[in-house]
């Protein structure tokens, strides 16, 4: 059964490849050059061949460039500052002891002095970062393209005079 299927088989092969309308010929000289890729000739007594050439193209494409990119953040940072300060001083009450026989006048003052403190600043800290910008790019590729022949025969020149 399997003897019979393998000739069966290469029967239809066979058949199918000598039955092709499409005659190749000359790929062999035409692929050496590097010109042309593929030659066929549908039918033989026809003028019009086609041919496979290859032709310069322009690919583009949108390539990702990454670029150099840096964000500015306040970052606080602590400070040692000087700040002036008013010391009020008031009394209150009565002093101790103090009665109709003693008489107390006591009396307000304001003293101003330099107090460090410790207070935030805000100081600005970039953040190196990388970004991804699209861009274009060109580059030249070589494509088949078919190209199409037509044989015409031309009349043949007229004869000039011969002086």
């Amino acid at each position: 059964m399997v003897k019979y299927f393998i000739i069966v088989l290469s029967a239809i092969v066979t058949v199918g490849m000598t039955a092709s309308t499409a005659l190749s010929f000359g790929e062999n000289v035409l692929a050496a050059t590097g010109q042309y890729t593929f030659f066929i000739k549908p039918d033989p007594c026809a003028p019009v061949t086609y041919y496979q050439k290859m032709v310069p193209c322009v690919a583009r494409e949108v390539v990702p460039v990454p670029r150099r990119v840096s964000q500015t953040y306040p970052v606080p940072v602590p400070v040692i500052r000087g700040m002036r300060t008013r010391i009020t001083q008031t009394p209150v009450g009565c002093a101790c002891g103090q009665d109709h026989c003693i008489e107390c006048f006591p009396k307000p003052s304001t003293t101003m002095m330099t107090k460090d403190m410790v207070m935030p600043r805000m100081v600005p800290v970039r953040v190196p970062g990388v970004e991804f910008v699209p861009k274009e790019v060109t580059r030249r590729v070589m494509l088949p393209q078919w190209f199409e022949v037509v044989e015409e025969q031309l009349p043949p020149r007229e004869v000039r005079k011969i002086r």
